[in-house]
């Protein structure tokens, strides 16, 4: 649940729409690479930009 509020907080903070962000990340779980998750963060999405966002092996 703290993950969940923490990444609203940082969505907010960042000015990022977070529905896009959660439409863009949350299909990408089961298949992103645990070593790439960090990509995956608010931070990161937002200074990437979402069309970066692609899976690849590690």
């Amino acid at each position: 649940m703290a993950a969940i509020a923490s990444n609203i907080e940082t969505c907010g903070r960042l000015d990022i729409n977070l529905r896009e962000y959660l439409t863009e990340v949350l299909p990408k779980l089961g298949s992103w690479s645990i070593n790439r998750i960090a990509e995956l963060t608010p931070t990161a999405w937002g200074g990437q930009g979402k069309a970066e966002l692609t899976c690849r092996s590690a």
